[in-house]
């Protein structure tokens, strides 16, 4: 007569040790490669988005220009962000007065105004791009007649107004542009994005616009 044979207690055990420390390995395997991947899409994430408002940014700062002694036609940073007149959006005539501003949820707004009939800052915003954290906008002039790299300064306040002189601003010339600042010679911007699930660390992008 056969008798009838099972696994021990301790067996039992064993095999049930050994599968866990298989199923916790997998498992630390499976997030580790999670977690990459999730921070991976989160730094792709800020690439675009940033990419994507400065590229828009510094198209339509490239054709931004002034009428002198205007205080509609100008170029003008306040407290809520940047705002100039520019004809880069369409192919068209029309002119817009355009203005970036960051809002207190860390979102970057646009707010586009045509025809250009007051000072901005009043119209209805879009939201351009999420996780900003950070919109600096700096501007570069001659601040002597000599027109080398020794007289070249960005400004460090963030002001500017093409209608009101805030800094002493000379022209290719060598002349002082007064009474009016006019337009810099460049505008450097820079945003500071973060992805909305905070993976990683806030990453700053930059871009130069000569105008």
């Amino acid at each position: 007569m056969k008798t009838k044979t099972g696994f021990t207690l301790m067996e039992l055990l064993v095999a049930i040790a050994i599968l866990s420390i298989i199923s916790i390995s997998c498992y630390i395997a499976f997030d580790t490669g999670l977690k990459s991947w999730r921070k991976s899409e989160a730094r792709v994430e800020r690439y675009q988005n940033a990419r994507a408002a400065l590229d828009m940014m510094a198209r339509e700062l490239q054709s931004a220009f002034i009428i002198t002694g205007s205080a509609i036609y100008r170029l003008k940073e306040t407290s809520y962000g940047i705002y100039f007149t520019t004809t880069a959006i369409e192919v068209t005539t029309n002119v817009y007065k355009i203005g970036y501003a960051r809002r207190n949820d860390n979102v970057l707004l646009k707010q586009t105004q045509s025809p250009v009939a007051s000072d901005a800052g009043t119209e209805p915003a879009s939201e351009l791009a999420q996780g900003i954290i950070g919109l600096e906008v700096n501007y570069g002039y001659y601040n002597n007649t000599a027109r080398t790299p020794a007289y070249w300064a960005w400004t460090t306040t963030e002001d500017w107004d093409s209608y009101n002189p805030i800094v002493t601003n000379f022209d290719k010339s060598g002349n002082e542009k007064t009474p009016y600042d006019g337009l810099p010679e460049a505008i450097k911007i820079g945003l500071a994005v973060r992805d909305e699930k905070s993976y990683e660390a806030a990453q700053s992008f930059y871009t130069i616009v000569y105008l």
